[in-house]
């Protein structure tokens, strides 16, 4: 996965990494994002999404599949975010919300990530089935020859003609679920920070 990682553009992993350290080093900064999201979703619609805080780990790269989906699911906000920070930004952090905005601008990284994500969610979430201290051998198995064949349809372009996929399957190797699994394992990070909060401000 790692060597896999470094195929991909460098500015991505850039992405990656700063927009969690943009928004770790700052309560106001959240606060103000989860306040820009609910004006953004003023019905509610997207109750529930999970929020582009979670940091990067340099050592464990399933893990970041977690944060690839958090960007995907937040890209307009965090565009719209940006480009209201952006004016007001002190000489400090100017330059880096300018570079995040025009990542956010451009519709080529947001194709990379649309692609790359459900192959990392897939892999992470393998992984995870591979942890489990009573997992089944057979079931097992099952896992790592769908998650091949899987992989084989993906990169082939086309459905393997031994591959006869369940729609249950199918539904499981969806970047929604698969992330919304491993959420459930991994439950640790604690409430919204920008919960509560009532002023919009964005501050920077």
């Amino acid at each position: 996965m790692e060597r896999a990682f470094e195929k991909l553009p460098s500015n991505l992993g850039y992405l990656l990494s700063e927009v969690p350290k943009w928004f770790s080093k700052s309560t106001l900064r959240r606060e103000a994002f989860n306040n820009l999201f609910q004006v953004m979703d003023a019905n509610n619609d997207r109750r529930g999404t999970p929020k582009p805080f979670q940091k990067m780990s340099s050592t464990r790269w399933l893990v970041r599949g977690k944060v690839i989906y958090s960007l995907l699911v937040n890209w307009h906000e965090l565009k719209a975010y940006f480009s209201a920070v952006l004016p007001t930004a002190d000489a400090s952090c100017r330059y880096r919300a300018r570079e995040l905005h025009g990542m956010f601008s451009d519709p080529v990284n947001l194709l990379y990530l649309e692609f790359v994500s459900p192959v990392v969610t897939e892999f992470e979430r393998v992984n995870s089935f591979f942890q489990a201290t009573d997992a089944d051998p057979e079931e097992m198995f099952n896992e790592l020859d769908m998650h091949h064949k899987s992989l084989k349809c993906r990169f082939q372009g086309k459905c393997c003609t031994d591959f006869k996929a369940s729609e249950r399957m199918l539904e499981r190797f969806t970047s929604q679920n698969m992330y919304g699994n491993l959420e459930d394992r991994d439950n640790s990070e604690g409430g919204d920070p920008g919960e509560g909060v009532e002023e919009f401000d964005l501050l920077y």
